[in-house]
C-alpha cells in the first residue's frame, strides 16, 4: 500500500479522464492511494508537480523522485535515473565525510521477474520468480563505475546530515552508519562498501507495477510488461578518508 511519501501520476488525455469518472475500473483506479490521475488540459505545474527534464507528456506515467519529492520521473526510466542519482548523493556524503578517494571497484547486477497470478487449466496459479544476471556491459553499469579523488579533509559531520534530512536519507542505514562511523575521536580510515544503488524508490515502483489500467486509458508505454521486471545494482566502493600523510 502506498504511503503519503510514495505517489505517482498517470497524465491522460481528457477524454479518458472523462472515462474515469463513470467507467467502473476507472473508478476503482483514481481511488488508489498514492495515484493522481491529470488531465492534460489541466497544467500540472500549478498544483505542485513538476516532470523531469521539463514536461509532463499525454498518455505517460510518472514516479515521485524519492531525493525530491515534488519532482515526478518518467515510470520506464524511473529505475535507472534513481539508481544514478542515489550513488550521487552518496558521493557527495563521502565529500562531506572527508574523503580522500572512492572508486567503484565492481557493479553487481541481477533482474528479477516478479511474480503474478495467471491462469492454469481455468484456476488461478502463481508464476515463479525468474531471477538472472544481467550484461555488465549495459548502459548504467558504464554510469555507475567511477573514480572521485579529493583533496581530502575534516568530515563535516553538520553538512553530511543536513545533505541526508535533505535527500530524504536520514533513516536509510547504508548512508547513516558511514556517518556514524567519522564520528568520535578514532573516524574510518578506509573501508569497502557495498551500496545497492537501486534501494531508492522501490515502494514508488511497487505502486506503478500494480496499476491495472484500463485499455481506453491509451498508454503510450505497456507499463505492466516493462514494471515487471525489477533490476538491482549493487556496487562495491573503496573509501579512503583524510588527507595523504
Amino acid at each position: 500500500m502506498a504511503n503519503r511519501d510514495t505517489r505517482a501520476i498517470l497524465f491522460l488525455n481528457p477524454d479518458a479522464c472523462r472515462r474515469l469518472r463513470v467507467e467502473p475500473e476507472g473508478r476503482q483506479l483514481a481511488r488508489t492511494q498514492g495515484l493522481e490521475v491529470l488531465s492534460s488540459d489541466t497544467p500540472p505545474e500549478p498544483l505542485g508537480f513538476k516532470a523531469h527534464g521539463g514536461w509532463f507528456e499525454e498518455g505517460h506515467m510518472y514516479l515521485q523522485d524519492p531525493f525530491r519529492r515534488n519532482i515526478y520521473v518518467e515510470a520506464s526510466t524511473a529505475n535507472d535515473l534513481f539508481a544514478i542519482q542515489r550513488q550521487r548523493v552518496f558521493v557527495k556524503l563521502c565529500q562531506l565525510l572527508g574523503a580522500r578517494s572512492l572508486e567503484v571497484k565492481t557493479v553487481h547486477v541481477t533482474k528479477q521477474e516478479a511474480s503474478r497470478e495467471v491462469d492454469v487449466g481455468g484456476g488461478r496459479g502463481v508464476e515463479a520468480k525468474v531471477q538472472y544476471a544481467a550484461s555488465t556491459d549495459d548502459q548504467l553499469v558504464q554510469t555507475l563505475r567511477t573514480v572521485n579523488v579529493f583533496h581530502g579533509g575534516v568530515p563535516d559531520l553538520r553538512m553530511a546530515l543536513q545533505l541526508l534530512e535533505d535527500s530524504h536519507l536520514e533513516d536509510d542505514h547504508e548512508f547513516r552508519s558511514l556517518v556514524d562511523l567519522m564520528d568520535g575521536p578514532n573516524p574510518l580510515r578506509e573501508r569497502e562498501y557495498e551500496l545497492t544503488v537501486t534501494r531508492s524508490g522501490q515502494q514508488q515502483l511497487s505502486l506503478a507495477a500494480s496499476l491495472k489500467v484500463p485499455a481506453y486509458a491509451r498508454l503510450s508505454i505497456d507499463y505492466a510488461s516493462k514494471l515487471r521486471t525489477r533490476t538491482e545494482y549493487k556496487v562495491r566502493l573503496r573509501i579512503a578518508f583524510g588527507r595523504e600523510s
